[in-house]
């Protein structure tokens, strides 16, 4: 079977069978359509032209995001983030013995959970070179508990396990290992039973649940 990409009515032959692509505005104004196919390679292609700008071997690939500089994508090595136009590796964040899922790319951070021996927790990264601001790692439940994040400029929203949780995470503490931990949220709620999907703006932020509902709660009090 043969697989074709089709940008504004040019086709451009695939090796193998892509699985998503995403649009992304590099900061020089051009528009690339970055392709993750089944053999777990990157594609940056021109928008506007078409052909590839570039390739990379993404292996292990889990998720991709992306946003006016950069193309971040997570996999079981770590976070590994690529300057959008030349697909160059700007900074790698290593998993540290827990793969990185569920990220997040705000204008100026990175947000992703982390896998550790303790459980998972949730980082903020500094887009520009990866380096952690703050994390936060929930009291309530066991390491086995499925933990999500978004974010918006403004919060990171945590859903662990049934609680939804807010932070502001602009200042916090420093413990004694040197890193900035966050121990509690602003605001905390109970959501039923979730599905892993949020999506998340400076007034709300909004999640599906199992049983068909989608919901949306307000950025300052949850309500």
């Amino acid at each position: 079977m043969r697989f074709q990409l089709v940008i504004s009515s040019m086709i451009f032959p695939l090796m193998v069978k892509p699985r998503l692509s995403h649009v992304y505005e590099s900061r020089f104004g051009r528009k690339h359509v970055i392709v993750e196919d089944s053999a777990q390679l990157l594609s940056a292609y021109d928008a506007a032209s078409g052909p590839p700008r570039w390739e990379v071997d993404a292996a292990g690939i889990d998720q991709v995001v992306g946003g006016s500089d950069q193309v971040v994508y997570a996999s079981g090595d770590g976070l590994t983030a690529l300057d959008l136009d030349t697909g160059d590796v700007a900074w790698t964040v290593p998993a540290d013995g827990g793969a990185f899922s569920s990220a997040t790319l705000t204008s100026d951070a990175v947000v992703a959970v982390a896998g550790t021996a303790n459980g998972p927790e949730v980082r903020v990264l500094d887009v520009t070179d990866g380096t952690e601001r703050w994390h936060l790692q929930p009291h309530s439940s066991g390491p086995d508990t499925a933990m999500h994040s978004a974010a918006s400029d403004e919060r990171v929203y945590v859903l662990h396990g049934t609680s939804l949780g807010a932070v502001d995470g602009a200042v916090a503490p420093t413990t004694g290992s040197g890193r900035h931990q966050v121990d509690g949220y602003d605001w905390q709620i109970d959501v039923g039973a979730p599905w892993p999907v949020q999506a998340a703006t400076e007034e709300f932020v909004v999640i599906a649940t199992e049983d068909g509902r989608v919901c949306r709660y307000g950025a300052e009090d949850g309500v």
